[in-house]
């Protein structure tokens, strides 16, 4: 492979991985994937779990959409990625109520849930129908990547925070604050972690550390709204330049007839006004 092609392709798989784990995270930029884990990500045990049940999911679904579903229709795709998904998730849920290993009730009662994964279906809907399998494998690894960072960082500050423990071991007997163990301390915390990352996106373009295409359109939402405008009002242009071509040419009308004013009627010379005038002397002297 010729060195520029190499080099394009090397930044190009570097913008997808920087896109799908930092840029887009599932769980900080698009909000997708978020029930779990403010549900039952409480320590790192758990966050782990659900991390590896959705990448195994994300990769599994991507790859089979990109080989061999994009001709199905999208409501038929989407079953199917529930099907694989409860055929992942049931028989780990079952080991874990058989006590194959200790965990929480909400864990065990999510996981099954997690077969409707909207993280698995929208990546593969917006991402893995259109391109190689490749590119969805790499895609899906992103995603899964930037999830687990996200969902393990908040199971261990809710396990720290909720508990005073990290992996089991007890660190504090005064940190009980026992909201972080509950779903809205998890919103609260994926929503500082949230803006935290913006904060830290908008340094980094103002360093010139990274200027994406996708940092620009996340860090500056109105200039994103400024483009949306004017892509908009340019395919209103297009549209009715459309219906212009397609709609026939209106047939001319005929023009008025003449008026009875005389506006339009002919000028007449002095010779026809002399003989008109003959003429209606004529007339009268008859009469």
């Amino acid at each position: 492979m010729p060195e520029p092609i190499a080099n394009n392709a090397n930044a190009a798989r570097k913008r997808s991985w920087a896109s799908g784990a930092l840029l887009q995270n599932p769980l900080l930029a698009q909000a997708i994937g978020l029930t779990p884990v403010v549900a039952a990500a409480t320590t790192v045990y758990a966050a782990l779990w659900i991390s590896g049940l959705s990448a195994l999911h994300i990769l599994v679904c991507e790859a089979l959409a990109a080989a061999a579903l994009k001709k199905l229709p999208e409501w038929l795709r989407v079953g199917i990625y529930c099907a694989i998904g409860l055929g992942l998730a049931c028989p780990v849920t079952y080991w874990l109520n058989q006590g194959g290993a200790p965990a929480s009730a909400a864990l065990r009662m999510f996981l099954p849930l997690m077969a409707l994964s909207s993280m698995t279906a929208a990546r593969c809907e917006r991402f893995a129908v259109t391109h190689t399998v490749g590119e969805s494998l790499g895609d899906a690894a992103a995603n899964a990547l930037g999830f687990t960072l996200v969902a393990v960082l908040a199971g261990a500050v809710r396990e720290v925070l909720g508990q005073g423990s990290l992996l089991g071991h007890g660190i504090s007997r005064h940190l009980h604050i026992r909201g972080f163990w509950m779903p809205f301390g998890g919103f609260l915390l994926l929503g500082a972690m949230a803006a935290l990352l913006k904060a830290v996106l908008r340094r980094m373009a103002s360093r010139g550390i990274y200027t994406g295409a996708e940092v620009a359109m996340e860090l500056a939402p109105e200039d994103r709204q400024a483009r949306l405008e004017k892509s908009r009002r340019l395919r209103m242009e297009e549209e009715k330049e459309a219906a212009k071509e397609a709609s026939p040419e209106p047939a001319q009308e005929p023009s008025p007839p003449p008026t009875e004013s005389g506006e339009d009627a002919p000028v007449l010379s002095e010779e026809d006004k002399l003989r008109l005038r003959q003429t209606i002397d004529e007339l009268l002297e008859d009469l």
